[in-house]
């Protein structure tokens, strides 16, 4: 079957682009939750896009940071791809305070939300 090795290579070929070389890293012990605009996930980062493509712009997370309800960041239900670079698993709900149905974010992955997992998002925490 060809969807593992076309999944490799389009990761291979997103990481550097989501992900950028040499970007500088938060000062240690600094966990904030920031938003940006455009593509480009910030370093060290767990990103979600508001649309698919990894574009529209977003909020990103690092290590040990959690929204318990998106909608605190005009963010519920919004979420169309992410992309994990924060060094550790991360996790997104279906309801705010991390309840309801759960999606692991695996390290290093970038991923367009299918369309079940589309718009679903409600808190989300690394």
């Amino acid at each position: 079957m060809r969807v593992p090795s076309v999944l490799a290579a389009l990761s291979a070929a997103l990481l550097p682009v989501v992900f950028p070389q040499g970007a500088a890293a938060d000062p240690v012990g600094i966990n904030r939750v920031q938003t940006f605009s455009g593509t480009v996930c910030p370093a060290h980062s767990l990103c979600l896009y508001n649309d698919i493509n990894f574009s529209g712009g977003g909020m990103a997370l690092q290590l040990h940071d959690g929204v318990q309800n998106l909608d605190d960041y005009q963010f519920n239900d919004r979420m169309s791809a992410w992309a994990n670079g924060s060094g550790t698993i991360c996790y997104w709900y279906g309801d705010a305070y991390w309840q309801g149905p759960s999606r692991q974010i695996p390290v290093h992955t970038v991923h367009n939300a299918t369309w079940w997992e589309n718009d679903t998002a409600s808190s989300v925490r690394c």
